[in-house]
C-alpha cells in the first residue's frame, strides 16, 4: 500500500514538473521581443503586441507539435508552441513558433521563429478558405478583414 502510494505521488510530482516546463517555454514566446523574430517589428513583448493586434479578443497559448519546423540538428526535436484565437466569430488565427529543441532529456532554448500561421474558418463548412500568415508583420491587415 505504502508503495502504491509512493509511486502515485511521483506520478502526480511528474506532470507537475512537466507542466512547469512548458508553461517555461510558453513564457518563453510570451515574453520574447517581436523585433527579434522579424526585422522591422516593434521592440515590444509578443504577448503584449499580440494582444493589442486581436483586441478585444485574447490569444491562449499551448504546447504542440511541430513536425514542420526544420533546421534541428540530427537527434533533436524542436519544441513548438501555438498561440491561438477567435477572431471575430467566423474566422480562427493559429500561429506555431519553434522555441527551442531538446535531444534525450537535454532542453535548449532556439531562436523564436513562426513555423506556420493561418486564418481558418471558424466552422469548416463556411465557404470562404484558410489564409496562410507567413509574416507577423502582415497579421495585423489579415485579422482587421
Amino acid at each position: 500500500m505504502k508503495v502504491h502510494l509512493l509511486l502515485l505521488m511521483l506520478f502526480f510530482a511528474a506532470g507537475a514538473f512537466g507542466q512547469d516546463a512548458q508553461q517555461r517555454w510558453i513564457n518563453s514566446l510570451k515574453n520574447a521581443q517581436v523585433s527579434s523574430m522579424e526585422a522591422g517589428m516593434p521592440a515590444e513583448k509578443f504577448d503584449a503586441w499580440l494582444s493589442a493586434v486581436l483586441s478585444p479578443n485574447q490569444p491562449k497559448y499551448e504546447m504542440t507539435d511541430c513536425d514542420d519546423a526544420g533546421g534541428a540538428p540530427a537527434g533533436e526535436k524542436p519544441l513548438c508552441v501555438l498561440a491561438s484565437a477567435g477572431l471575430d466569430g467566423m474566422r480562427t488565427l493559429r500561429l506555431v513558433f519553434k522555441v527551442g529543441s531538446y535531444a534525450g532529456k537535454a532542453e535548449k532554448p532556439a531562436k523564436i521563429e513562426l513555423v506556420s500561421g493561418r486564418i481558418d474558418p471558424a466552422n469548416p463548412r463556411m465557404k470562404f478558405p484558410s489564409r496562410p500568415v507567413r509574416k507577423l508583420s502582415e497579421l495585423q491587415a489579415m485579422v482587421k478583414r
